[in-house]
């Protein structure tokens, strides 16, 4: 082997080695929903810290409905944290720690009835209400908290 074929083969391990790395912690997840205004993130699913209106990927706590499947990724804004206050009025308008954070659809696309998640107090230890930006996303306002225990990653929208 001549040095350029030797120089080819160490550059090849390097970046086989950094790609593989890079999977360890990192993948590129994709939103098929207009859920978010990002198509692509990048998930970190070494780093599970998170605050206030970061994004999140977890395990989906509802029930199969909407083409949506208990357990399926999803990725959300965790708007409302153990602790904070979360109100729901009669409007089905939802607030956390008083500002105003969405409003539910009375009914699907179709007319049919929605379920809603009704919770008025502290944000228990451990759960996370989660939302959508887009006005008709599926999100807490529907099947209620995000247990932690499902809190597979953090995510950073890219476009």
């Amino acid at each position: 082997m001549n040095k350029t074929s030797i120089k080819i083969v160490i550059f090849l391990m390097i970046f086989a080695h950094g790609i593989y790395t890079f999977k360890q912690s990192y993948e590129i997840g994709f939103s098929v929903t207009p859920s978010l205004p990002y198509t692509v993130f990048l998930i970190n699913k070494k780093n599970l810290n998170f605050k206030k209106n970061d994004l999140i990927v977890f395990k989906y706590p509802g029930e199969n409905i909407y083409n949506f499947k208990t357990n399926e990724q999803f990725v959300k804004v965790a708007i409302c944290l153990p602790g904070d206050l979360l109100h729901v009025n009669d409007n089905l308008e939802y607030f956390c720690n008083g500002k105003k954070i969405g409003i539910a659809a009375k009914e699907d696309s179709q007319g049919k009835l929605l379920k809603h998640f009704y919770y008025s107090g502290q944000v228990p230890q451990g759960k996370y209400f989660v939302i959508g930006t887009h006005p008709k996303s599926w999100d807490s306002k529907y099947w209620g908290f995000v247990e932690h225990s499902s809190i597979l990653a953090t995510a950073v929208g890219i476009f």
